[in-house]
């Protein structure tokens, strides 16, 4: 099953890509619904190959859930 499978219908995402088994994964909701910029950067470690990375604003993706994804 997908990561992006269990997202709220409708909602808006910060998604990140791992780096190494190039997973899509929900890092968490975006609450400004894709308006505001991102300034930051997450050390994250991927829970499907363990790989952990830095990801800043070119490294994070907006996403809406409009469709059940499997």
């Amino acid at each position: 099953m997908s990561p992006l499978s269990s997202l709220t219908l409708g909602e808006w995402y910060l998604i990140i890509t791992c780096a190494n088994c190039n997973t899509k994964h929900p890092l968490f909701r975006d609450l400004s619904r894709g308006e505001s910029t991102i300034k930051a950067t997450y050390r994250w470690t991927c829970p499907t190959c363990g790989h952990v990375s830095a990801y800043d604003s070119d490294g994070i993706e907006r996403y809406q859930h409009l469709m059940a994804k499997g």
